[in-house]
């Protein structure tokens, strides 16, 4: 899938998208007649959200580099980004001969759709456009409501009152949460039959064999700038404690100029952790993922930075203590929320899955976990920021600094353990489940 470069390099750099490319090898069997497909993501997200949706595309006959996203600092209220996305629409016509494009938009994304769709000469280059889990509106895109236009919503979405659109193809689903509605087959079948008169979609078996080849992008958290020139260290790690398996990294590789890595090969059948190091900034904080065994080829892959303190994001994560005498670590799930009364989630057997941090109004996708500086394990919410703002929440949960001791953390019956880093010098630890 395409990581747009477009609008020039420079330019892209200075509002916020992303300019790189970083397509992986395109299918052999794939289809050129199709129209290409751009998606775009929603607040405080990036685009491996669309990482489920990109290989399902592929695996009904859509050229992978035929496949688009756009990342985006949706926590900047004031660029007009639908600058960006006419430029990235006329690259992809440009690069593709096509004369229109399929677009998507989940939540924060659909409303930049529905802003560039408005534009008579801007929609004139948009076959469909699939709205997901997004503001509902008085009648499908398009000046005049002339663009077909799919409404994908769900009744257990709180994030996003989601209802019919006028003028649109409505599919509401009855149990996804709002993030869900952007990873899940339901959503991904209803926007395949749409894009492709009816047809239906095959959601292939997920073992790809012995090996996957994975790329991605290393990123700021929130605000998705690209770390440029990072190094990254892949480690295979034992399943039973997270601990490295040998002390030199299975393989070295860096970030080019956009943030883009890889690809690189990896083994199914293996638990690996991912150290991210910024060489242009090394003040900023070393990050460990933490990763399930992947079962396909990968070019979502992203990893996240804490940004500087001098940036919005950097600010109002400057709660995570940097103490050696403790660990901080996050937990990430890459393609649902932890809804309480749905969802297991523990951290060493303790429930995390409550209704004080996982409520469905909050759609938690990402928990920070890291004491209160009393050296004691509360379970309580550390309020402030991380309560003011969905997707995110902190829970106090002390872990003393000891890298040969791990934590393990379940997450609806599959399990991660996560070394206890000193969080000053070796930074945070996320486990990631997708």
């Amino acid at each position: 899938m395409k990581n747009l470069f477009l609008f020039f390099t420079c330019a892209l750099l200075l509002i916020g998208t992303s300019c790189e490319d970083d397509s992986p090898t395109s299918n052999t069997t794939c289809n050129e007649a199709l129209t290409p497909v751009l998606m775009l993501h929603g607040f405080l997200a990036a685009s491996d959200t669309y990482k489920n949706f990109q290989y399902w595309f592929e695996n009904n006959d859509y050229c992978a580099d035929w496949l688009y996203t756009m990342d985006r600092n949706t926590l900047d209220q004031t660029t007009d980004f639908t600058v960006a996305l006419d430029s990235a629409v006329n690259q992809i016509l440009l690069e593709t001969g096509a004369s229109k494009i399929n677009l998507i938009g989940h939540s924060a994304g659909g409303g930049l759709a529905y802003a560039y769709l408005a534009v008579a000469e801007q929609a004139s280059k948009v076959e469909r456009y699939a709205h997901l889990a997004s503001f509902v509106n008085d009648a499908a895109a398009g000046p005049n409501g002339e663009i077909p236009t799919l409404n994908v919503w769900s009744a257990s979405d709180l994030i996003v009152e989601g209802a019919n659109i006028e003028g649109a193809e409505n599919v509401m689903l009855s149990d996804a949460d709002h993030y869900q509605v952007a990873t899940n087959e339901e959503s991904f079948k209803a926007v395949y039959s749409f894009f492709n008169s009816g047809k239906t979609a095959i959601i292939p078996n997920t073992n790809s064999g012995d090996k996957v080849e994975v790329s991605g992008k290393a990123l700021t958290l929130g605000e998705n700038t690209p770390i440029a020139n990072a190094s990254i260290q892949i480690y295979a790690v034992a399943e039973e404690s997270g601990l490295r398996v040998n002390n030199e990294a299975d393989l070295f590789i860096a970030s080019d100029e956009y943030g883009v890595w890889g690809p690189v090969e990896l083994n199914t059948n293996t638990y690996y952790e991912f150290l991210v190091i910024n060489n242009d900034n090394p003040d900023e904080r070393l990050v460990h993922y933490y990763i399930e065994p992947l079962k396909y080829n990968t070019p979502l892959l992203y990893l996240r930075t804490i940004p500087p303190p001098g940036t919005l994001a950097g600010l109002l994560l400057s709660a995570l203590p940097s103490d050696d005498e403790q660990a901080v670590m996050a937990f990430f799930a890459a393609s649902q929320a932890v809804v309480f009364d749905r969802d297991e989630l523990t951290i060493n057997g303790e429930s995390l899955a409550t209704e004080a941090f996982t409520s469905l109004d909050q759609s938690t996708i990402a928990l920070f976990l890291y004491d209160d500086g009393n050296g004691e394990s509360q379970v309580t919410s550390h309020g402030g920021f991380f309560n003011t703002t969905p997707f995110l929440n902190a829970v106090d949960v002390y872990f003393e600094a000891n890298a040969l001791s791990y934590s393990t953390i379940e997450f609806n019956n599959r399990k991660l353990n996560v070394p206890h880093w000193p969080s000053s010098s070796q930074g945070v630890s996320v486990a990631v489940f997708y």
